[in-house]
């Protein structure tokens, strides 16, 4: 990961923060241990159930018997 501060222009802020953006992604990748890298991505594709009723906005608290319905 090299950027030259020679090659910096005004004509070439779109490239500069495009080549910016991927050295850090590529940083953050190498950096992130497996484990929160597949943490991170569970996360991301929204599955986030806890395995418990009334996570996901309380959507299973409304069928109980003596429950409320969440508004």
């Amino acid at each position: 990961m090299t950027l030259w501060f020679f090659e910096y222009a005004l004509g070439l802020a779109q490239e500069i923060a495009t080549r910016i953006g991927q050295y850090t992604r590529e940083y953050l990748d190498n950096i992130t241990p497996p484990f929160t890298k597949a943490l991170f991505n569970y996360v991301q594709e929204g599955k986030y159930t806890f395995c418990t009723p009334g996570h996901m906005g309380g959507s299973g608290l409304p069928e109980k018997p003596g429950r409320l319905p969440v508004l």
